[in-house]
């Protein structure tokens, strides 16, 4: 059986957006602006808190991407949200 250059094409093409949706989807979701902010004098391993919306949030300072953000020590009730957005730091 032969295949094809635009056929090798299309299924390289499907293989790649397939990658790219699943690197998407596994992600950790950006951090608001005020968990970096809680840590921009800190260094990783040191207490933070976050004043978020109307809730105060304890954590720990932790690395995302090239800056850190505060973790919150615990998730907020019901397993979403938090300083690191809907799910949290991971």
């Amino acid at each position: 059986m032969q295949i094809n250059s635009k056929t090798l094409a299309a299924q390289a093409c499907v293989v790649l957006a397939t990658c790219l949706f699943g690197a998407a989807l596994a992600a950790p979701p950006e951090p608001p602006p005020e968990a970096f902010a809680a840590c921009a004098s800190k260094v990783s391993g040191d207490k933070c808190t976050v004043q978020f919306h109307e809730h105060e949030m304890t954590g720990t300072c932790a690395a995302f991407s090239e800056n850190l953000a505060c973790r919150p020590d615990h998730p907020q009730p019901g397993g979403h949200g938090g300083a690191g957005g809907p799910h949290g730091l991971s």
